[in-house]
């Protein structure tokens, strides 16, 4: 081909032949299908990027705020049910200034115990971060020991959705960051976050000669983790299921 070039542009030809032309096309075929993906795979990979450093900023804050609450915990159980709270919607906003932000009030949901982180009442939409207080009992007027917390970022393309979870265990501090796909991908679906481990035990106490039953909540084994529902973006942005 290119001895055949050089003779047509030595006796003044100019142009190209079919079987030139289709080649090069073929090639710049070949280049596109494999780059395209490529790029669009590291596109969706530095959005995840950017959404678990958002995340990474709220735990931060989360934390910070902690520090400053004179019970040490994340939620401060002298005040109204949020209104102290280190994970309602003013400070994951505030960790991160333009942040889009999901419903992520103590106010409006039921406070999760250690066996059960509860985000019913919340929402969450396209790259968008919520969180709250993980706690070992009581109410949402008057919870417990909150030396735990959860913060939640969802990012979608298409009709696939992922959901990246931090949740950290109010009795042993461990904290745990999992990931997996969302079932359903509402404008602002939650993902389902299961626990496992053991929950607590029960102990028996004997006073006064008769013998009472009493539930001690041990779970420092309890981890949260997403319910994977796998589709082609949780393939490739969290194919073990961890971050």
């Amino acid at each position: 081909m290119t001895t055949n070039l050089k003779r047509r542009l030595a006796s003044g030809e100019s142009g190209f032949t079919l079987i030139e032309l289709l080649v090069v096309m073929i090639i710049i075929s070949i280049l596109m299908a494999v780059a395209i993906p490529s790029f669009l795979n590291q596109k969706q990979r530095a959005v995840a990027s950017n959404l678990k450093t958002a995340m990474k900023g709220v735990t931060e804050t989360i934390e910070a705020c902690g520090q400053g609450l004179s019970s040490g915990e994340y939620f401060d159980t002298n005040g109204a049910a949020g209104s102290r709270s280190c994970a309602n919607s003013t400070t994951v906003k505030g960790a991160e200034p333009g942040l889009p932000v999901g419903t992520s009030d103590d106010t409006t949901i039921t406070v999760p115990y250690v066996n059960n982180l509860n985000t019913a009442g919340m929402s969450i939409g396209n790259n968008e971060v919520a969180a709250g207080v993980l706690c070992t009992s009581g109410t949402v007027a008057a919870p417990v020991e909150c030396s735990g917390y959860y913060v939640i970022g969802k990012m979608t393309k298409g009709t696939d959705a992922v959901a990246f979870v931090e949740a950290k265990n109010p009795v042993s501090g461990k904290l745990v960051r999992s990931c997996g796909g969302i079932a359903s991908n509402a404008t602002n679906g939650m993902p389902t976050v299961a626990a496992s481990g053991s929950a607590g035990n029960t102990t028996t106490s004997t006073a006064s000669g008769s013998s009472t039953a009493s539930t001690t909540t041990t779970a420092d084994s309890v981890v949260w983790r997403v319910t994977n529902v796998p589709n082609d973006l949780s393939r490739k942005i969290c194919p073990t299921g961890n971050w």
